[in-house]
């Protein structure tokens, strides 16, 4: 799967939280949404926004949150995980989005808390992000021919 399917594929697939997502399918993904915060964030420094208020990064990308979620999920299914195990990672990132609706001195230390608990869910799902996908049936997807799986997802 290439870069357009696959980032077609986890937006039309925005709110699908069964089946799987292969390898290639969520990381091209995430590759189009870090070119997209990349994007935003250039915006925001063009028109001179700071960390106070709302920024264009924040405004444009807090929707994209909801298909990366589904991605994550489903690429946890696909290498025989619950999608559950990646619910510390979106708590702590809608944390973060939260914090930038409130102003600066509500949240020197709790970005520090967050930041850790951010940082280990992270690496801890980014592990499981790269397993192999199972080959064939498991609890969270259909049957396939091992053959034709291999072909496609691997």
């Amino acid at each position: 799967m290439g870069f357009v399917e696959a980032t077609k594929t986890c937006v039309r697939k925005t709110f699908v939280y069964s089946g799987r997502a292969s390898r290639s399918e969520f990381w091209w993904f995430y590759l189009a949404l870090v070119l997209l915060s990349i994007a935003f964030g250039l915006i925001d420094l063009a028109m001179g926004w700071s960390a106070q208020g709302w920024r264009m990064s924040v405004i444009l990308g807090l929707p994209l949150l909801f298909p990366w979620m589904s991605a994550c999920y489903r690429r946890l299914h696909d290498s025989g995980r619950p999608g559950y195990l990646a619910l510390p990672l979106f708590a702590v990132s809608f944390g973060f989005v939260l914090l930038e609706l409130v102003p600066e001195r509500f949240w020197v230390g709790s970005t520090t808390i967050l930041g850790g608990i951010y940082l280990g869910s992270f690496l801890l799902t980014l592990y499981w992000m790269t397993r192999p996908s199972q080959t064939g049936a498991n609890q969270y997807g259909h049957e396939k021919d091992p053959r034709y799986y291999r072909e496609v997802f691997e």
